[in-house]
């Protein structure tokens, strides 16, 4: 195969992992939330916004939130507002996020990086036996659970609208773009080479297994860009009794996050494994 052929591999690859940088459009209000904003370190030295939403929380559960693809920690604020009177807030923008370092292209080992660096952060400034809980939506939600699998500093996962298998998602994703799926797979081959990994290791149908904290997995049954029946495919692929699932009915791959009842959904979670009564 010729300098053209794998030329146009590169640019398969660019495009799908390209995108400009997404502004906040929305700051957390300092009339709700006494917000701290920091820059922390990750790797390549690049930069990462986090915000500390309630700096003066002296609850036992730490709560660290990272948003999806081509999102800002903002869609997190609801949820964020009911859960501010019984844990510790973070948000996080990753790199090309919010007003994170730029990052010509991210993929979801960049993103478990910038987490893993908001965790070390975390971790450096909480005191006390607390219980760090990761949320993560979309490709975020997959992120928080590589990154469970592989530090146990992470208590438990809110998983939120996770898709099961990478390697699937985007080789429906480059189907769907009308790429022969002969080449398809030789595109998906040259991503693990890149990456150093393999997709079917880092996808949430097998990370899931590698650890044995709490997690809860939540979907919309009207999602329009990941299939709803992925969460019952993460959730039997875990293997154990401690992964709860909600159903958001109605909603879509995002709309959900909205919703007081989600937020309620994860309130119960936390009540249950980590809070004392």
């Amino acid at each position: 195969m010729g300098f053209t052929f794998w030329a146009l591999i590169h640019y398969m690859v660019y495009r799908a992992f390209y995108f400009k940088h997404i502004k906040e459009k929305h700051r957390p209000d300092p009339k709700i939330f006494p917000f701290h904003e920091i820059m922390i370190e990750t790797e390549a030295q690049k930069k990462v916004q986090l915000y500390d939403l309630n700096p003066d929380s002296d609850s036992s559960v730490v709560i660290l939130a990272i948003h999806g693809w081509a999102n800002t920690s903002e869609i997190f604020l609801p949820m964020a507002e009911h859960l501010s009177t019984m844990s510790h807030i973070f948000l996080l923008n990753a790199r090309n996020h919010g007003k994170s370092d730029e990052e010509r292209l991210m993929n979801i080992l960049k993103f478990k990086a910038d987490l893993q660096s908001a965790v070390n952060y975390v971790e450096s400034i909480i005191s006390g036996n607390k219980k760090l809980i990761v949320i993560g939506h979309s490709l975020g939600a997959a992120a928080s659970i590589l990154t469970a699998a592989e530090d146990q500093r992470v208590h438990g996962v809110v998983s939120i609208s996770s898709f099961a298998d990478l390697q699937q998602i985007m080789f429906q994703g480059f189907l769907q773009s009308k790429v022969p799926a002969w080449l398809i797979n030789v595109v998906l081959k040259y991503i693990e080479l890149r990456i150093g990994r393999s997709l079917d290791e880092i996808s949430p149908i097998n990370s899931i297994s590698r650890f044995n904290r709490p997690v809860l997995l939540i979907h919309g049954n009207r999602d329009e860009l990941v299939p709803f029946h992925d969460l019952d495919r993460i959730r039997q692929a875990a293997k154990r009794e401690n992964v709860d699932t909600y159903i958001a009915e109605g909603h879509s791959h995002s709309s959900l996050l909205k919703d007081i009842k989600v937020a309620e959904a994860v309130r119960n979670f936390l009540n249950k494994y980590f809070i004392k009564s």
